[in-house]
Order: structure tokens, then C-alpha cells, then sequence
């Protein structure tokens, strides 16, 4: 059986949904198409059968509690998404935060700003630098005071390490 596009149809026209113009247009094309037919007479069929089953009208209590069950699903549903809707906002509102304190904090270096004629720039001894850090600094440029000085100190530590006087 070939799929025919007026089938999706078929539902609108059994259940008198249609215009009357497409009405007309629909009953004009079921004349000539076995598929739309078929689909049309499979939902008369099912209409039939449930027509023909016996039913239960419904008591004005067994109503009202349906419709009190129904409207505790929509109230549960709707709080659910309040809280939803509360968290995604106070995440947007936290992750901006964050952001704007990262900007602040990247732009203003450590936190804390000194002016520049109070910086102090301590020269640590080679020596100290790498007890402290556990990396062999390359070997710095001398000068003759950095030399007389280290001198100096080599000299006194000898002095002290061989019970001499200071």
C-alpha cells in the first residue's frame, strides 16, 4: 500500500473537524484512494468499538476527586519548576558574582597595590635563593663589591667555624 499525503487528514475528517471546503476536497479524493479509505474505515472501526462498550457514568465524587488529584499534579508540577526556575537563577546570579570578582581581582594584580617610591627590592644571596627555592639560579653577573663581599663573609664564617674570634 502506497503512504498518501491527504491520509494525515483522515482524523480531522472523521472527527468533522474540517472546513466545509476541505471537507469536500477530502471526500472528493476518498473516491479514488484505497489507502485513505482504509484508514478512514480502520477508524471507524475503532470509533464502533468503543461506542459499543458499556460504560460507567462517573458519581459527582468520584468527579471531584479526579479533578482534586488532578489539580495536586499541576500544583506539584508548578512548584517543582518555581524551585527550578529559583535555583537557575540564584546559579546565573552566583556565576556572575564570580566572574566579576575574577575580573576585579586579575585586574588589580594581588589585591593589595604599593606605590611605587615605597617598593623595596630585597636581593637574596645566591645561596639563600636556592635553599629557599631548590633551583640553581644561573650564575649572575659580579661585580667587584658583590665579590669583596662574599669575600668577606666566606672570611668571617671560616673565622667562627674554627673557633676564632669575631
Amino acid at each position: 500500500m502506497d503512504a498518501c499525503e491527504t491520509t494525515s487528514r483522515m482524523s480531522a475528517y472523521h472527527d468533522g473537524e474540517l472546513s466545509p471546503e476541505l471537507r469536500r476536497k477530502v471526500e472528493d479524493h476518498l473516491i479514488d484512494c484505497p489507502v485513505c479509505q482504509e484508514a478512514l474505515a480502520s477508524m471507524r472501526g475503532i470509533s464502533a468499538m468503543f461506542a459499543a462498550m458499556p460504560g460507567q457514568e462517573l458519581t459527582h465524587e468520584e468527579m471531584g476527586e479526579i479533578q482534586k488529584a488532578a489539580e495536586a499534579e499541576i500544583d506539584q508540577t508548578t512548584r517543582e519548576r518555581s524551585l527550578l526556575r529559583f535555583a537557575g537563577g540564584l546559579l546565573a546570579a552566583a556565576a556572575s558574582i564570580l566572574i566579576v570578582c575574577g575580573a576585579w581581582w586579575s585586574e588589580s594584580g594581588t589585591g593589595t597595590t604599593v606605590p611605587p617610591q615605597q617598593m623595596v627590592v630585597i636581593d637574596n644571596p645566591a645561596w639563600e635563593r636556592v635553599a629557599m627555592t631548590l633551583k640553581v639560579d644561573p650564575e649572575p653577573v659580579r661585580s667587584e663589591n658583590t665579590a669583596l663581599a662574599d669575600a668577606r663573609l666566606a672570611d668571617w664564617m671560616l673565622d667562627r667555624l674554627s673557633g676564632g674570634n669575631p
